[in-house]
């Protein structure tokens, strides 16, 4: 997800982005350590909670990636090992 990219430039990957949000929160939160803002940590509650729900959402798709390419290579390893196996036959029966 490209959420920080600017024109011209090179995007910043998700996982690069989280770690700025993450930066930024850990600010934040110190800086209501001393005088605690109840409104303002619930705004922050809020937005970790929501990059969390993002952040499941984006490693479930990429699982579901996976496992679409996982199923290809299931059906053309056993065709390719036939083709090289009867090819290999041929050649040993011939010599």
């Amino acid at each position: 997800m490209n959420d920080d990219a600017t024109p011209g430039s090179a995007a910043p990957t998700y996982e690069v982005s989280c770690k700025r949000r993450i930066d930024q929160w850990h600010d934040q939160l110190k800086a209501h350590a001393q005088a605690p803002d109840l409104h303002a940590l619930r705004q922050i509650k809020a937005a970790i909670d929501a990059d969390l729900a993002l952040a499941e959402f984006k490693i479930k798709f990429r699982e579901a990636d996976h496992a679409k390419a996982w199923k290809w290579w299931t059906v053309a390893l056993p065709i390719a090992g036939s083709v090289f196996g009867a090819a290999f036959g041929a050649w040993v029966g011939h010599h």
